[in-house]
């Protein structure tokens, strides 16, 4: 069996993504917020860098609604919303070990999005 090689992430170029998000495409764009996914950057780009996002209020760009976001590893969940007025709210970290407690936000979150559904 062949011994394989480690994955190994590379470090993000912030000032590269930053200057994306505020692209006038929209694949552009939205390429630069999956590079700011905690998979890729890890958690402190992440969360220093939120409001900057194109659903953030700087670049909100005829959105009505309130915007939720799920960041999760599998084992560990952790939900956010950003609010009309711009302001963002993260929850603590919900984990598998308590499933009815992460469910259940889950379904808040859920039932929230599907209130925006035409």
């Amino acid at each position: 069996m062949k011994a394989q090689t480690p994955h190994v992430c590379s470090v993000p170029d912030i000032d590269a993504i930053l200057r994306d998000i505020e692209s006038p495409d929209e694949t552009v764009r939205a390429s630069a917020v999956r590079l700011l996914c905690p998979c890729r950057s890890g958690w402190e780009p992440f969360k220093e860098h939120l409001p900057l996002n194109p659903a953030a209020p700087k670049s909100r760009r005829n959105h009505d609604i309130n915007i939720f976001g799920i960041v999760s590893n599998g084992q560990a969940w952790q939900f956010y919303k950003l609010t009309l007025a711009g302001e963002i709210f993260e929850t603590d970290l919900y984990v598998t070990s308590d499933l009815p407690e992460l469910l259940g936000a889950l379904d808040y979150v859920c039932a929230e999005c599907a209130k925006n559904a035409p």
